[in-house]
């Protein structure tokens, strides 16, 4: 047993979690067990490391599109009208006859779940648009919450802060007072003092909402899915389906991107292998201690941690962005995201992780 004040985190396996300062939140990944049989520089390529954070469909999805995508400058309360099928009754029931005002409150009562709020909406054609703009009004207040906040993926075996943490004592200034008893290193004591102060950032609403939608709509009734779909993102009609960019504030860089409406993520614009926006920004914003020698690429100190970043339409941005000079570096994150691929097929095609 070790003595008081004696640093035992590296004893354990590496813990993951996006930090975010400046908002006092975090999103953390969960600790795999390690095979005994893994060695030094193995490790490198399992869920502990940076490398095993990406490409793995359960693990790193924080959904990056809703934290980070700006809705467009044209979008507005009547960005819905286009989707929606217009009908006309004869007659009403009790409920449909309500007016407008009345049902806003129904619907905003704090003992609906999600789940209530689309069974009510779907029970009726007239009272479905109502239930769509809660879901719309919900899912834009809560759009592009990381935006211009400064973000990174932070391992448990850092022995410094990554230089935009330590900028301004924007990390230090965000937890409360820290314990400076024994050998730890100041990083690491501010670290876990985030990962115990700040707020866990659960689902986001739009997958929430996904959830609720999908467990009571049956396919091919109505509503069609493409209004449900379009309440989750308040843009103006075929907005989705252009061309977006991903942008990187604090260095002026950018990454070409597009929205699959299909499977409500954003992914990298690229002919080659799927490139997620979630494993884009993995290869440049995690940041930690390595521990190993035999790296070769080593994620663990991105050139992208602690910067800032959104996700806005090309058409409102990029007449911009090449007057101020911005670097496109779509290129390079495929470049890299190749390589990561390629070696973390390499190594799993050689051990059976999960013995």
């Amino acid at each position: 047993m070790c003595p008081p004040g004696v640093d035992q985190t590296e004893r354990g396996p590496q813990c993951w979690a996006i930090l975010v300062p400046r908002l006092q939140q975090q999103c953390s990944f969960s600790s795999p067990r390690i095979p005994s049989f893994v060695t030094s520089q193995e490790r490198f390529f399992m869920p502990q490391s940076p490398g095993g954070t990406l490409f793995q469909a359960g693990d790193h999805v924080w959904d990056a599109w809703s934290k980070l995508a700006r809705p467009p400058r044209a979008a507005h309360d009547d960005s819905l009208q286009c989707y929606m099928t217009p009908h006309s009754r004869a007659r009403f029931s009790t409920i449909e006859s309500i007016p407008a005002e009345m049902l806003s409150l129904v619907l905003n009562a704090p003992s609906l779940s999600r789940t209530d709020i689309v069974a009510f909406g779907l029970a009726s054609p007239t009272l479905w648009p109502h239930a769509l703009r809660l879901i719309a009004h919900d899912c834009r207040d809560s759009a592009a919450s990381w935006a211009g906040a400064e973000i990174a993926n932070i391992g448990t075996y850092l022995t410094e802060l990554p230089p935009q943490f330590e900028k301004d004592s924007l990390l230090a200034t965000s937890v409360g007072p820290v314990d400076t008893f024994g050998d730890m290193y100041t990083a690491r004591r501010l670290n876990y003092a985030a990962l115990s102060d700040f707020k866990i950032v659960g689902e986001s609403p739009q997958t929430q909402w996904r959830r609720a939608f999908y467990s009571q709509w049956v396919p091919g009734a109505y509503p069609c899915e493409e209004e449900f779909l379009a309440a989750l993102f308040p843009a103006p009609c075929g907005a989705l389906s252009k061309a977006w960019v991903l942008r990187n504030l604090t260095t002026k860089e950018y990454v070409r991107c597009r929205f699959d409406t299909g499977k409500q993520q954003a992914f990298v614009e690229t002919e080659a292998l799927p490139i997620s926006i979630e494993e884009a920004l993995m290869l440049r914003i995690c940041w930690t201690t390595s521990c190993y020698d035999w790296q070769e690429q080593d994620l663990s100190r991105g050139a992208w941690a602690g910067h800032a970043f959104d996700i806005v339409l090309a058409d409102d941005e990029i007449p911009t962005m090449e007057r101020e000079a911005w670097m496109e570096v779509t290129d390079e994150i495929v470049k890299e995201a190749r390589k990561e691929h390629g070696l973390r097929q390499k190594t799993e095609e050689t051990y059976d992780w999960s013995a």
